[in-house]
């Protein structure tokens, strides 16, 4: 059964020219996979890659997971190739990378309606200094969500990442304001990009969520469940919100909008976001149920 598209706390990469790896990305855990015909495919195999991928992918009421597919950017050559391929595959999504207009997204819109996927979701990633720096107009376009890519980012701004990723701290920022400003979900944070540092991917996971991202992009299976644990309410979290939600719901019916609980000073917006965090709970809960 396909998993719910509005809760993605991970999304994983795979190489649009390895589908061999097809079938196990599937099935590593992932929220969702990206096929990738970007990034991870030589200049030289673009070609070859686009016109073969597409065998080893799934039907739609066969996936596990949904599958989006990460184009070439639409200043390329391969742009509208690619998203006819997307396309033509059934594709649930279509990333468009180093997007830094708007006018960017509403050409694959444009063209995914001219080929009848009116369906399909698009997500810009923000990951130059002008997709930051037009983040609302990007968004205000009708993106329901987008990602934060740091690694173009870094390069576009010379950017020299620390430990604890300060650097990064205004552009995430930036990027999750304007999606709340315009309504969009939350966005996914950028990739980590050292396979061997788990523990410094679940630091970063967890920043990038107290930041108000609702998830990470990803590019191994391993990162899968760092990624998870810092995007799924524990179980005291859940517990605590649930107290906070019962005995605020309880209060305001006597006529008390502040009050006391466990030592927490509850108002009607700390009520409003443990009555957030209960819902995402019990939407992870009932997803992973569903899927087994």
């Amino acid at each position: 059964m396909m998993n719910d598209p509005m809760i993605l706390r991970s999304m994983l990469f795979v190489p649009g020219d390895r589908t061999e790896r097809f079938e196990k990305a599937l099935n590593s855990g992932a929220d969702a996979i990206i096929i990738d015909l970007e990034d991870a495919v030589a200049i030289a195999r673009k070609d070859v890659v686009r016109a073969s991928f597409g065998s080893a992918v799934p039907a739609r009421d066969e996936r596990p997971v949904p599958i989006y597919v990460r184009i070439n950017g639409t200043h390329t050559r391969w742009c509208l190739s690619d998203i006819e391929a997307a396309v033509a595959v059934g594709a649930d999504g279509i990333m468009v990378p180093k997007c830094d207009k708007a006018t960017a997204v509403e050409i694959v819109a444009w063209t995914c309606r001219q080929l009848g996927a009116n369906d399909l979701e698009i997500i810009p990633i923000l990951e130059t200094a002008a997709g930051i720096a037009n983040a609302r107009e990007i968004m205000a376009s009708g993106r329901r969500r987008v990602n934060f890519g740091a690694g173009d980012l870094g390069r576009d701004l010379a950017l020299i990442i620390s430990e604890g990723e300060p650097e990064l701290h205004p552009y995430r920022s930036k990027v999750v304001v304007n999606a709340r400003t315009v309504g969009a979900l939350a966005p996914l944070d950028t990739v980590w990009g050292n396979l061997r540092d788990l523990e410094g991917l679940a630091a970063s996971a967890r920043r990038a969520k107290r930041m108000g991202f609702g998830g990470k992009l990803c590019i191994h299976p391993s990162q899968i469940a760092p990624i998870h644990a810092a995007f799924t309410p524990s179980e005291d979290e859940t517990r605590l919100a649930t107290a906070f939600c019962e005995g605020f719901e309880q209060a305001e019916a006597r006529g008390d909008a502040a009050i006391e609980i466990e030592g927490h000073f509850i108002d009607y917006p700390v009520y409003e976001q443990a009555r957030a965090v209960v819902a995402l709970s019990n939407a992870i809960r009932d997803k992973e149920q569903r899927n087994g």
